[in-house]
């Protein structure tokens, strides 16, 4: 079966309570309590998690689905939590090459999504007091 891409792109988050407002307060005290800590990086994941599972679900991507992130950051407690493919659920893997972006596939068709940031999108995140490097225990 030949897959289906679809690309999405997330435009640029201007200020920290944009990003914030973009995903529900519940799932944010939820990834507060789940990542341990509130940054950029979790919440840029959440907002990619998010896009790309609505994104998936509308070009109808069927049965559970699988994540493939590209960078070994915060962000990827956000996918986790948003896109509902957890590490206990062997249902995401890290391909760590640095960039902020996410692979959705859904398992019963194939069909996927490719979600990433816009530069800019990483710069104001980046600019933000609540930004973290890379964590060195990480």
């Amino acid at each position: 079966m030949q897959k289906k891409w679809f690309g999405i792109a997330l435009f640029a988050v201007v200020l920290f309570p944009v990003l914030a407002m973009a995903v529900e307060p519940g799932i944010l005290k939820f990834l507060e309590k789940f990542h341990g800590h509130t940054c950029v990086g979790s919440l840029m994941g959440a907002r990619l998690g998010l896009a790309a599972k609505t994104a998936l679900e509308t070009a109808g991507g069927e049965g559970k689905f699988k994540a493939k992130c590209f960078a070994l950051t915060c962000a990827v407690d956000g996918v986790q939590v948003t896109a509902g493919t957890t590490y206990g659920n062997k249902a995401i893997e890290v391909d760590d090459q640095d960039q902020m972006r996410l692979l959705l596939t859904a398992e019963k068709n194939g069909r996927q999504v490719d979600a990433t940031l816009t530069k800019l999108a990483e710069e104001k995140g980046k600019a933000s007091d609540l930004y973290r490097p890379r964590h060195p225990e990480v």
